[in-house]
């Protein structure tokens, strides 16, 4: 179980978990009118498909070919243009180095 993904409301009632931990599982929020569903500020997180668990520790994001130096995986900024881009592509393929936001085609 995820500690940062419990049912809503776990904390107020002991039928829905308080002190019982099987009963604190997540449960999506069906509700008309729920904060949660809406993804409203200030309500908990839901559980979405971007918090998918990934190995991060290696990746760095590049926005020049000065910062490609030992890198074994990077990502390419969304802020470089497609000039600077095609350079860190290149840079990168004679480095041996892999992209990991670039797409295959």
């Amino acid at each position: 179980m995820s500690k940062g993904f419990l049912r809503r409301g776990w904390y107020r009632y002991s039928k829905l978990g308080r002190g019982r931990r099987k009963k604190m599982k997540w449960r999506r929020q069906k509700g008309r009118h729920g904060k949660m569903r809406e993804h409203r500020g200030g309500a908990d997180k839901s559980v979405s498909i971007g918090y998918g668990t990934q190995n991060r520790k290696s990746m760095v994001i590049v926005r020049n070919i000065n910062e490609l130096k030992e890198n074994k995986e990077v990502i390419i900024a969304r802020t470089v243009g497609a000039r600077k881009k095609i350079e860190i592509i290149n840079k990168a393929k004679e480095m041996g180095i892999k992209i990991l936001n670039l797409p295959e085609k």
